[in-house]
């Protein structure tokens, strides 16, 4: 328990020294923290926006708007949902300054691999499978709000406290706009089992 708490501490420690050397100026620091972020944000802006080209302008869009502001953030501890706020923030803002925003794809296949699905047992493959496959093949169809909380929750694998957070949207809110899209989700794909475990 110890040895974690302290791993826990040295990455923080680690964390608030890059973003220290990125309030300075240190265009180094600043990359690697685009190297740690940058598919985190594109996720969430691809699961937003369902739309590969306005993604990864979102994503650019955030990391240069980091670079600016960072100045304003107070509180270190606070970094990723000051990040993933902005990245939301800039997302909701093309939605509403382009109500006709062509959606690309039905599915979010083009999410980068090697994310795995949240609170799954690893050992079960057949069942995580299938649950990421009937969320990217429904996941266009919930509203914007729901559309991230899925996301964040099933491809960015946070919690829900941290999804709240991020947000900066009640506990209470983020649990139910999460059932209210799994139970869309189940609606729509009519398969019994796939999210009795969730």
């Amino acid at each position: 328990m110890v040895a974690a708490i302290n791993k826990i501490s040295n990455e923080d420690l680690i964390k608030n020294e890059i973003i220290s050397k990125v309030r300075e100026g240190s265009h180094d620091a600043f990359e690697e923290i685009v190297k740690s972020y940058q598919k985190r944000v594109f996720i969430l802006a691809y699961g937003i926006l369902m739309n590969r080209e306005d993604a990864m302008e979102i994503t650019q869009e955030t990391f240069l708007k980091l670079f600016k502001s960072l100045s304003s953030l107070r509180d270190d501890a606070k970094f990723e949902p000051w990040l993933f706020t902005i990245a939301n923030n800039l997302c909701i803002d093309k939605i509403r300054k382009n109500k006709k925003l062509k959606l690309q794809s039905t599915s979010i296949d083009d999410i980068p691999e090697g994310v795995a699905i949240a609170d799954q047992a690893p050992e079960d493959e057949e069942y995580q499978e299938n649950l990421k496959q009937t969320i990217k093949n429904t996941i266009h169809t919930l509203p914007v709000r729901q559309r991230t909380i899925v996301v964040m929750r099933y491809f960015q694998e946070l919690k829900f406290h941290e999804i709240a957070d991020n947000l900066g949207i009640s506990l209470g809110t983020v649990k139910k706009l999460h059932f209210t899209a799994l139970e869309k989700i189940r609606a729509r794909t009519l398969k019994p089992g796939v999210f009795n475990n969730v």
